[in-house]
């Protein structure tokens, strides 16, 4: 089977993609709006990913959890949530 692609493709992180939307295009611009939007998603994504772990391990008391700035239901609850969603 071949590729759909030829040739060289570059993968960018999600801070890479907003510095060059930045660099290319006016703030108010649909481009730096959609960046923004991602990286927001992204970060989500990886935080939710992140308390899904913690909440995985039994070790993690209320305090710590408080220390966090949440309960464990508030945990449970904001893990449920897709990464769109606020």
């Amino acid at each position: 089977m071949k590729a759909a692609y030829e040739g060289d493709v570059t993968r960018y992180g999600s801070d890479e993609l907003v510095a060059l939307i930045k660099a290319n295009g006016k703030k108010d611009s649909l481009l730096h709006r959609a960046g923004a939007t991602l990286k927001l998603w992204w970060d989500r994504s990886k935080e939710r990913r992140q308390i899904k772990r913690d909440l995985r391990n039994f070790c993690i008391t209320e305090a710590v959890w408080e220390d966090f700035g949440m309960t464990r239901a508030e945990a449970q609850d904001l893990a449920r949530k897709h990464f769109w969603q606020v």
